[in-house]
């Protein structure tokens, strides 16, 4: 019995639990397929990044709907592998994911940020001092 509840414990830990697969690990008809799949998954895209992928609408929640998702994989910089859940008012366009850049003095990169309640943001970051820094105060 001891041993079981350590394999368990084992198992569930928290490194256990934070792995999930990263689409720029895979090419992009294996990442598109494990939406479709799986209906809906979590997906890193790169170091500190990841998003729930749906395969449509079916897998959002009320007052959402699904848009396009497209994502950097092994052998595309831009793919499309699913869609997105966002709120039914956050306009017509489609998330895109890019590769961070590194940081150039004075070049810009949009990151996406958490707002609450599985929301995210594309949010204007500047390069100043070697370091990514919002380009509007918040």
């Amino acid at each position: 019995m001891k041993a079981l509840v350590i394999f368990l414990l084992a198992a569930f830990s928290a490194p256990a639990l934070a792995a999930r697969p990263d689409t720029v690990k895979m090419t992009c008809r294996d990442a598109a397929s494990l939406v479709e799949q799986n209906g809906a998954i979590v997906l890193s895209t790169g170091p500190g990044l990841f998003d729930r992928y749906v395969a449509d609408s079916r897998y959002c929640g009320t007052g959402e709907r699904a848009v396009n998702a497209y994502v950097p994989a092994a052998d595309k910089a831009t793919c499309l592998i699913g869609n997105v859940c966002r709120d039914k008012d956050f306009g017509a366009g489609a998330v895109i994911v890019k590769p961070i850049q590194k940081c150039k003095e004075g070049s810009t990169q949009i990151f996406y940020e958490n707002t609450g309640n599985d929301r995210q943001e594309a949010v204007p970051y500047v390069c100043a001092n070697s370091k990514w820094v919002r380009k509007y105060a918040k």
